[in-house]
């Protein structure tokens, strides 16, 4: 129930490959981040450099002013969301390369009603988990619907970041 994490250089194993799909599930925010930053800073480009293309050819001088807010505004924010999303799910990879595997407990299982995929929601399920006495809570998500019915107390397998001890991969439940 509790797991161990010692602070030492990582000389063993080369890390665990990791599946593609793994990343991708672990983390519905970061792809949404990632999603929703790419398109916002992919329009504010396209509209402002036209607007501002438009007013530097002097078609309508007021433009450049307008076209470089834009592209200045949603470009900026728009990479600013895919970045923090590139960075969240560049840690998920590092958890699952290099993570200690840890057993936790569930706290909650059940539908995710905030995300939809395919008219699809994931399971939701949060967990508790202690490292060196310490005690973290984390969430997971996954696509499967018979994790929906985790019952409270079902002991699942964790990766835990040894550097971030409350950053953690839910891997599954342990048998």
């Amino acid at each position: 129930m509790t797991g161990s994490l010692s602070a030492r250089v990582h000389l063993g194993p080369p890390p665990r490959s990791v599946p593609q799909r793994r990343v991708r599930d672990q983390d519905v925010q970061a792809l949404f981040l990632l999603l929703f930053g790419g398109i916002l800073g992919g329009v504010g480009t396209l509209v402002g450099g036209t607007f501002t293309l438009l007013g530097a050819l002097a078609v309508l001088p007021v433009f450049l002013p307008i076209g470089l807010g834009i592209w200045l505004v949603m470009g900026g924010i728009g990479g600013l969301l895919a970045r923090r999303g590139i960075r969240r799910l560049r840690a998920v990879r590092r958890v699952w390369e290099q993570g200690e595997v840890v057993t936790g407990q569930v706290l909650e299982a059940g539908w995710d009603r905030s995300v939809r995929v395919n008219r699809r929601s994931p399971v939701r399920v949060r967990y508790r988990y202690a490292v060196l006495g310490s005690p973290y809570e984390g969430v997971g998500h996954a696509w499967e619907d018979r994790l929906s019915q985790l019952p409270v107390g079902t002991e699942i397998t964790l990766l835990v970041d040894p550097q971030e001890p409350q950053r953690s991969i839910w891997v599954s439940q342990t048998p």
